[in-house]
């Protein structure tokens, strides 16, 4: 299905990124002046608008459609990997690419929690589904220091304070 992405949700996207016009034209591969066409409603080629909607999507927005079109932030989360005694996580949000640590023996215990009956070598697959909200709550602490954010048992103690950053 192909959602139709209006001048203003390019607009919104390009806020919520934070991104200048040079920056989605850089991203893009379109010059400058076409961005700012294309915000203006100008009328733009159909692959040239693919070009921006696919660089806004791979620096972490989302096109809504339908009864409510607009835009909205995406956290993606990798799968887990073992490394050493923790779990990494590649993570991308707001343009930003990190990884997320946990220690395995948290999210171990974390995981058998929220289901015991769960087989332990599906855990991995799962696990980036429970951490996002903890992702965002740390998030908003600003706990990334070079480009890792680490989790600790704290961050999952009952549930995270806030499932999206404000």
């Amino acid at each position: 299905m192909t959602i139709k992405v209006t001048s203003a949700q390019v607009r919104a996207a390009r806020g919520l990124l934070n991104w200048t016009v040079r920056d989605l034209a850089d991203k893009s591969g379109v010059h400058r002046n076409t961005v700012t066409k294309m915000e203006a409603d100008a009328v733009v080629h159909g692959p040239t608008i693919a070009a921006m909607i696919r660089a806004l999507e791979d620096g972490g927005v989302e096109f809504t459609n339908g009864n409510s079109p607009g835009v909205k932030l995406v956290l993606w989360v990798s799968d887990a990997r073992i490394s050493g005694k923790s779990y990494e996580f590649s993570c991308r949000y707001t343009g930003q690419e990190f990884k997320v640590l946990a220690p395995k023996a948290v999210l171990d215990q974390f995981d058998e929690g929220r289901d015991p009956r769960q087989p332990a070598q599906g855990r991995v697959k799962r696990l980036a589904a429970h951490i996002g909200p903890r992702i965002y709550a740390a998030w908003q602490t600003g706990r990334t220091v070079r480009g890792v954010l680490h989790l600790d048992a704290d961050d999952f103690r009952d549930e995270p304070p806030s499932k999206k950053p404000a």
